[in-house]
């Protein structure tokens, strides 16, 4: 994308006028030279005029702007002409009337956002299990979200030890971070039970009022812990008397 900064020269003279310009970074959400924007004819000089049947006259210093993926606060530079000086033969000099302009870019990048993954299967002998978390797109403020594990069918203390984490995405960083749960194996012979996954309490690691946010697009998920004990023996009394073993008893 190219962007226009227009000079305007007041006044009518036969006289061309020269410039210089610079770029001054802001305190409050700066542009970077190079990696948001570069300047076609870098400093100038630049010229403007003669006019002489205008009340006013104007040239254009020119910008490109780079396009990113990272949804960012708009970013803003300013230009300020430097010592313009009218050329061969001008009477007077030629003053300011406001010599700096404050550029913005907008961003135009969506808010990223959080998953959790499908877990896989996890068998209750393993000790631990990788829960996978998602952000999809960068922000340029980084990224902070809660994960806690909860009861499903499963109990913590005696199927999975509960807790909870903060996982944190830096500026301009996405992909996958991970969470573990600590797996407990017991003796009982049951059915598979389940742990539940929950995003809580997303955050940005820069804060203000405006900076940009990031919303969970899935917030849950649900870990089965299989069992790995054999089947149980199964006793059949005979009428007669007799026991009769099934299913390995």
């Amino acid at each position: 994308v190219t962007g226009k900064v227009i000079v305007t020269l007041t006044g009518r003279t036969k006289f061309s006028t020269e410039f210089n310009y610079s770029v001054i970074s802001t305190s409050t959400s700066p542009a970077a030279s190079s990696a948001d924007f570069q300047f076609v004819s870098s400093g100038g000089p630049i010229t403007i005029g003669p006019n002489t049947s205008a009340d006013s006259t104007t040239t254009t210093i020119m910008v490109t702007i780079f396009d990113d993926a990272i949804d960012e606060l708009n970013e803003i530079f300013e230009v300020r002409i430097l010592s313009p000086v009218e050329k061969a033969g001008a009477k007077a000099s030629v003053g300011f009337t406001d010599n700096v302009a404050a550029v913005t870019i907008e961003d135009d990048d969506n808010a990223p956002t959080l998953e959790i993954l499908k877990p896989a299967n996890v068998v209750e002998s393993v000790s631990s299990a990788t829960i996978s978390v998602k952000l999809n797109g960068a922000s340029g403020a980084g990224v902070k979200v809660k994960i806690t594990s909860s009861n499903g069918t499963a109990t913590a203390g005696s199927d999975y030890t509960s807790s909870s984490s903060t996982l944190t995405w830096n500026a301009d960083e996405t992909g996958i971070k991970t969470f573990t749960v600590s797996i407990l194996d017991d003796a009982l012979e049951e059915d598979g039970e389940t742990v539940i996954l929950t995003l809580s309490g997303t955050s940005t690691i820069t804060t203000s009022p405006s900076t940009p946010g990031v919303t969970i697009a899935t917030g849950t998920a649900t870990l089965l812990i299989t069992d790995d004990e054999p089947a149980a023996a199964i006793v059949t009394i005979m009428s007669d008397g007799e026991v009769m073993p099934r299913d390995g008893y």
